[in-house]
């Protein structure tokens, strides 16, 4: 028997009773298909927020083989969603299409990925992507709404002592 049905879901499969199945509730910003802008931030044109850099693991380039090295990798993917979800502050669906732009901080931090180029800097915050999405600013990361501005990297020298990701979402205009 599945861990996630009710007492009343049970009885109904035993035969015991004709009682109706509860409604799950839903988060509000995955409800349905989005027709437009929702939620008292419509007016916004564009939110940023700082994030720490993504875990090694992350790393598009990250070449460890084997399910062990999978599994580590997906853990770090996790760790690194939930830490970026924890300072995110939640909200209802701000933009029904965004650009995103990242300019990343390079100082020298130990455990943290540093890329070697914009390509492979996009493709490492896909969890923090997923925290965005979860946390309320998008209706999803898809390419439908969701499309990459401009990547920067500031390495050592001009980062001016920072280690992180900088995020901007700007509302798409069609």
């Amino acid at each position: 028997m599945p861990v996630h049905m009710t007492a009343a879901a049970v009885k109904r499969l035993q035969g015991g009773t004709n009682v109706p199945a509860k409604p799950r509730k839903r988060s509000p910003c995955h409800v349905g298909t989005p027709t437009g802008q929702t939620g008292p931030l419509c007016a916004v044109q564009s939110i940023t927020f700082e994030l720490p850099l993504p875990p090694t693991a992350c790393s598009p380039n990250n070449h460890d083989v084997g399910r062990v090295a999978g599994i580590v990798a997906g853990k770090a993917r996790a760790a690194y969603r939930s830490e970026c979800l924890r300072l995110l502050p939640t909200t209802k669906r701000m933009f029904l299409k965004a650009v995103i732009s990242c300019e990343w901080f390079l100082a020298p931090c130990t455990g943290r990925y540093h890329p070697r180029d914009e390509q492979n800097a996009s493709a490492s915050i896909k969890a923090a992507c997923d925290a965005i999405v979860e946390a309320g600013y998008l209706f999803d990361d898809g390419a439908k709404y969701l499309h990459w501005g401009e990547t920067t990297l500031r390495r050592a020298k001009e980062s001016e002592g920072r280690a992180c990701v900088v995020v901007t979402l700007r509302r798409e205009t069609t």
